[in-house]
Parts: C-alpha cells; sequence; structure tokens
C-alpha cells in the first residue's frame, strides 16, 4: 500500500514535493489502522483524501467572518475545524482538539474515518413530510428529521455536506468524484 501511495502522490500533486518512502509508510499504516477501527474500505479513505487534498498533507483553507478566522479546513482529508481565539476545534469530532493536532496527518485520516463511519451508520438525516392530528383531532402536515437512509447517494456524500445531503448545486457531484 505504501508504494501504490507514493506512486498516487506523484500522479496528484501539484506544486508540493513528492513524499520519502518512510513517509508514504507512515501514511500507509494510518489509512489501514483507520480502515480497520472504523470498518472503512481504505480506498475510500485514499479517494477522499485524493478530492479533499491532493494528497498534500499541509493543505488548509480559512474560512473567515466579521474580519476574524471563523474556521480551518485542512489537512489530508480536509477536516474542518471552527477555531476558538486559542486555536482550538469547538465543531463535532474535533472538539478540544488544537488545530496543529488536526493537521497532523495521521490524527487527520483518523478523524476523517471516523467522520464517514458516523455517516454511513446513520449519522445524516434528511427531512420528510408527515401528517400528524393536533390536539383538535385536526390532520395537519409538518416537516420532520429522520436518519438519512442514503437512497438517493451513497453514504460519503455527507463528508462534503455535513449532516443534510443537497441534491443541487456543485457539490452534488462530491459522492460521484469519489466513488
Amino acid at each position: 500500500l505504501a508504494s501504490t501511495i507514493c506512486e498516487i502522490k506523484d500522479r496528484v500533486r501539484w506544486r508540493s514535493a513528492a513524499w520519502k518512502p518512510q513517509f508514504c509508510q507512515k501514511i500507509a499504516h494510518a489509512v489501514l489502522q483507520s480502515s480497520e477501527r472504523h470498518q472503512i474500505p481504505p480506498a475510500l479513505i485514499l479517494a477522499v483524501m485524493i478530492n479533499e487534498s491532493d494528497m498534500n498533507e499541509n493543505t488548509f483553507r480559512a474560512t473567515v467572518r466579521n474580519g476574524a478566522i471563523y474556521a480551518k479546513d485542512g489537512g489530508l482529508m480536509g477536516i474542518r475545524c471552527i477555531v476558538d481565539k486559542q486555536g482550538r476545534c469547538t465543531n463535532a469530532h474535533v472538539r478540544g482538539m488544537h488545530w496543529k493536532q488536526v493537521m497532523e496527518p495521521a490524527s487527520n485520516i483518523e478523524l476523517g474515518a471516523r467522520i464517514l463511519a458516523h455517516y454511513r451508520d446513520g449519522g445524516g438525516s434528511t427531512s420528510t413530510t408527515v401528517r400528524t392530528r393536533n390536539s383538535q383531532g385536526k390532520l395537519e402536515t409538518r416537516q420532520k428529521t429522520v436518519p438519512c437512509l442514503h437512497k438517493t447517494h451513497a453514504y460519503w456524500a455527507h463528508y462534503n455536506h455535513g449532516p443534510r445531503y443537497i441534491d443541487h448545486g456543485s457539490a452534488r457531484h462530491y459522492p460521484h468524484r469519489i466513488g
């Protein structure tokens, strides 16, 4: 796997240095460990790495709101970290972690696999229309949030979209690119 990862890195890298064989070995080990721990195919983890970062472990993008950095997306798996003033993450899977820890390649791969497993195991949600009777006995139509069954998309689509899959706009092609 390490030699395959090095070959893939050489093909997809853009303005980034090639990895040394020892680093490829470290990445392969992290991919296999996370794959086994979360029962996620190693090929899916690699596909997300290619799509999210072009396999550049140092890549990141900052989101600015009101003139201050609100969030950073980065690392091999493109993990989102909504940062506080101390550089710690405040959101779900990375809450309490420092940004530098999120960017560490093995940690980043583990976090990505954990997020994929979360969405595979029902972490996504969707809205459905239900009819219920109110206290006066009249039928009312309302929206109800239910676990996503991934009928119109692959579970890994949530990795890019978040809990609710968005079926319109450019991001909808994410599951096809990963697949």
